[in-house]
């Protein structure tokens, strides 16, 4: 289980996070929903330790001391920023290979079995990517690291229906073996059986729905 335990978070004298706490287990999908400003990615950066935060986070039973985006990843929690995150100047194989060279995790064979539509635009610079498919491939690359938690800030936001729908069928897939799964979002998730909690964050307190 990934727990995060009261954890605050503040910009100066703006208090972005309070004594927040939430839980994820492997082959679960929570929702944290919540308005722009909310203290979504807050959460979200605070519990890879890019941002300093007041807290602790909980790796099964074991407090994860000194956090950083690197240990986490090698830790196996993965975030997937919000927005277009991808190198534009590298192709499709490079800027999935990322994901792979920095967990330490090489074999990346089944990313492609996770993500088909890829096969074809491995050579192709991420510059000429259409929106939905250059989510796809920052989708690919967190994937790539061999996640146990995988940690998605909006990424449904801005994208068409058909492109949702095919992140969304991932991320089920992803619950189905095993991988747990936190998306934030206030907008396009789809009411869904598959969700398995709904928390609703405002002014950086967060509050279990279902």
């Amino acid at each position: 289980m990934l727990k995060i335990e009261n954890l605050s978070v503040k910009y100066g004298f703006i208090n972005a996070l309070s004594n927040a706490s939430i839980s994820l287990n492997k082959g679960q999908i929570v929702l944290l929903d919540g308005h722009h400003g909310a203290g979504k990615s807050s959460l979200l950066n605070a519990i890879i330790g890019l941002v300093i935060s007041k807290g602790r986070v909980f790796l099964g039973k074991n407090i994860i001391e000194n956090r950083t985006p690197d240990k986490a990843l090698k830790l196996g929690i993965s975030l997937l920023p919000e927005g277009n995150c991808i190198f534009s100047n590298l192709t499709v194989k490079e800027n999935i290979e990322i994901g792979s060279i920095l967990s330490s995790k090489k074999k990346k064979e089944d990313v492609f079995d996770v993500f088909p539509e890829l096969s074809h635009l491995l050579n192709k610079k991420a510059f000429f990517l259409s929106g939905g498919q250059s989510r796809m491939v920052a989708f690919a690359r967190a994937v790539a690291s061999k996640p146990s938690y995988l940690l998605l800030d909006e990424p449904l936001s801005g994208l068409s229906k058909g492109p949702q729908e095919i992140i969304w069928k991932k991320l089920v897939a992803l619950k189905n073996n095993g991988i747990g799964v936190l998306i934030t979002g206030q907008h396009n998730v789809p009411e869904n059986t598959e969700i398995d909690h709904k928390y609703y964050i405002e002014n950086g307190q967060i509050n279990k729905i279902s």
